[in-house]
């Protein structure tokens, strides 16, 4: 059973609020922001590694062994609240919705900083200038710190 690609729902959204506030509560926004990495790195091993994303999702190992096994690969590489809180997906038989759940977490940390990621689609590759232009409009229009992700598609 592959892990879950669904867009961020009210399970996720729990769970991401859950981890948001103690990570808050351990150290702030840059507490938040380091949360988010190591989730985000743990969800880019699973979908590089098919190995790794069926381990994280499987139902026919058992909860103890992968706890163990989340502990051996983990403790000393991500922060102890970034563990604990796979382990307790663990336990709930919820690491299959970690797509969904660091999704609600990177939607829940954006605002409550208020920013907004923005992809920017251009025909071909634009200079900086334009890209601190297209970025002060944005925040003139939106009145929140967009992120831009620039892009280049030819077509």
């Amino acid at each position: 059973m592959p892990l879950t690609t669904a867009e961020p729902d009210a399970l996720a959204r729990l769970y991401a609020t859950s981890i948001f506030e103690l990570a808050q509560a351990q150290g702030g926004q840059s507490k938040i922001e380091e949360i988010l990495g190591e989730l985000e790195d743990v969800l880019e091993l699973a979908r590089k590694d098919y190995a790794f994303g069926e381990f994280l999702s499987s139902l026919i190992l058992s909860r103890g062994d992968r706890e163990r096994s989340l502990e051996t690969m983990f403790k000393g590489r991500i922060s102890d609240l970034t563990l604990k809180f796979l382990q307790v997906l663990n336990r709930k038989e919820r690491l299959s919705h970690l797509p969904a759940i660091v999704a609600a977490y990177d939607e829940k940390l954006q605002s409550a900083f208020g920013r907004v990621e923005v992809d920017v689609y251009t025909a071909a590759p634009i200079g900086e200038a334009d890209l601190a232009a297209i970025k002060s409009r944005l925040h003139a229009v939106l009145n929140k710190e967009p992120v831009l992700h620039p892009y280049v598609d030819a077509s």
